[in-house]
């Protein structure tokens, strides 16, 4: 059973089950994964925390994680690329084994990518200015492109934006617009780093750069660890 740590935000819990959906390749409900969801959106904002003093979101995190586990889950995944900062705390508090959305995304860079070549992030300011990505990527041969400040406060209003369900063609644009002056920094893709993202993402039929989508990442690790292989041999 996989358990969904949700709720930071909800569209991106419910855009990560779609993708989950259509990464298990089933031909019968039989064969996708058993899931249980813990969808709560009262979890303290994990950037406000980091940047700013705010709550910090652990307990809540836990909350779910041991909620989770005592649904049956043998495994969890966090659907936030910042909470992931908080997963060794939730770790060492409930014993969960999470998949690496972070892993995931940096394995598909490798795939995609020659080494060498910088890739952007696009991400909340926490998760831009830590090691979350930058340093994995750098272990795998990717100098990390981030956004100039003018821009990762754009960036953060876009996340906003998207959380209070405006996908507007005016919010794909701007994006559009950051992404393309990573491009001219020298980036030959960019990260979707923050879970609401990639849904901006999704209606941009020309974006500036190819992007890695960490949800559908993740999306994949967990079809391959749960999949319809792995569950007839349990």
């Amino acid at each position: 059973m996989l358990g969904v740590l949700g709720g930071m935000g909800p569209a991106a819990t419910v855009d990560f089950l779609d993708k989950l959906v259509r990464a298990t390749g089933a031909e019968r409900d039989q064969d996708h994964v058993p899931v249980v969801v813990w969808n709560d959106p009262r979890v303290p904002d994990r950037t406000d925390a980091l940047c700013n003093g705010g709550p910090d979101p652990t307990a809540a995190m836990v909350t779910g994680a041991n909620a989770l586990l005592a649904m049956g889950a043998s495994a969890l995944v966090a659907i936030c690329n910042t909470a992931h900062l908080f997963l060794p705390g939730v770790t060492r508090a409930t014993g969960a084994h999470f998949l690496s959305m972070i892993d995931a995304t940096v394995d598909e860079v490798g795939a995609m990518l020659p080494p060498g070549l910088p890739v952007g992030l696009v991400a909340g300011t926490a998760t831009a200015t830590s090691d979350l990505y930058a340093r994995p990527l750098a272990a795998a041969g990717h100098p990390l492109v981030l956004p100039h400040p003018a821009d990762q406060a754009e960036v953060m209003a876009l996340i906003r934006a998207v959380k209070a369900g405006d996908v507007s063609t005016n919010t794909v644009d701007r994006l559009r617009r950051v992404v393309a002056r990573l491009r001219a920094a020298g980036a030959g893709a960019v990260i979707a780093g923050c879970t609401e993202l990639p849904i901006v993402f999704a209606k941009d039929p020309r974006p500036a750069l190819p992007v890695i989508d960490p949800t559908a990442a993740l999306a994949r690790l967990a079809a391959r660890v749960f999949g319809p292989a792995r569950l007839a041999a349990a």
